[in-house]
C-alpha cells in the first residue's frame, strides 16, 4: 500500500521521461520514509492510479528500481521490494560502509564550501528528533545523501546511492540504534574536519559491527 499522498505533484503537459523521473523519486522517497518496505509488492497499476499518471512512466520507474538492485522480480508472478536475510543485510552494511569510506576519503582532500556547516545542521535536526523519541531515519539518510551529492566521482556516487537504498530495505535485519547513527555522524564530521580518512574508516567499521545481529 502507498501511504504517501502524492496528489498534485504531477502537472499536465510533462513529457513521459520527466514523469518517470518524478515517479522514480516518489518511490525512492517511500523507501526512505518506510512507506515501502522489504517484500512489499510493487504494482504499476496501483502507482499509476495513486499518482494520476499512465502506467508507462511507472513501468519505466520500476525498471530503474530494478537497476539499483532494489527489486525481486519473477516474470508474470510478482515484482516486490527486495528482502534480506541477516547475512545478506550484513553484507549490504559492509558494502555501504566501504563505498562511503571511498566517498569520504575523496571529499577529505577537496571539501566543498559549506558542506560541514550543512552536515552540522542535519546532525542537530537528527539529535532533536531522537531526543523527542521520533523517527529520525530521514535525517540520517539525508546526512549521507549530502555527502554523496558533494562527491565529484560519478561512479562512487552512483554505487553509494544504490547501496543506501538497499541498506534501507535491509535495515529490519540489522540492529543499528539511533545512537549508533549519531556516533557515525560525529565520526564522519571529525574525519572531514581534519582527522582524516582513517578516522572515517574506524567510525564506519564500528558502526557496521554494532549493527550486525548476533549469529549473523
Amino acid at each position: 500500500m502507498i501511504v504517501n499522498n502524492f496528489a498534485g505533484r504531477f502537472e499536465p503537459g510533462q513529457t513521459p521521461s520527466s514523469v518517470a523521473d518524478q515517479v522514480f523519486r516518489a518511490m525512492l522517497e517511500s523507501i526512505v520514509d518506510g512507506s515501502l518496505v522489504a517484500g512489499a509488492a510493487v504494482h504499476d497499476r496501483e502507482w499509476a492510479v495513486e499518482l494520476g499518471v499512465s502506467r508507462t512512466p511507472v513501468r519505466e520507474a520500476i525498471q530503474r528500481l530494478d537497476g539499483l538492485g532494489l527489486l525481486d522480480v519473477a516474470p508474470a508472478r510478482y515484482t516486490r521490494l527486495r528482502s534480506f536475510t541477516p547475512e545478506a543485510a550484513d553484507r549490504e552494511a559492509r558494502d555501504w560502509a566501504s563505498l562511503h569510506h571511498a566517498l569520504i576519503s575523496a571529499l577529505h582532500t577537496a571539501l566543498p564550501d559549506g558542506l560541514l556547516e550543512f552536515l552540522h545542521a542535519i546532525r542537530e535536526a537528527f539529535r532533536r528528533l531522537v531526543q523527542a523519541g521520533k523517527d529520525a531515519f530521514a535525517e540520517h539518510f539525508a546526512f549521507f545523501q549530502a555527502l554523496r551529492e558533494a562527491s565529484a566521482s560519478y561512479s562512487i556516487r552512483l554505487g553509494a546511492t544504490a547501496a543506501s537504498y538497499r541498506l534501507r530495505l535491509a535495515e529490519p535485519s540489522l540492529t543499528h540504534t539511533p545512537e549508533a547513527h549519531g556516533a557515525l555522524h560525529a565520526g564522519v564530521v571529525r574525519a572531514l574536519a581534519g582527522e582524516g580518512a582513517e578516522h572515517a574508516r574506524r567510525s564506519l567499521a564500528s558502526w557496521v559491527h554494532g549493527g550486525v545481529r548476533l549469529g549473523a
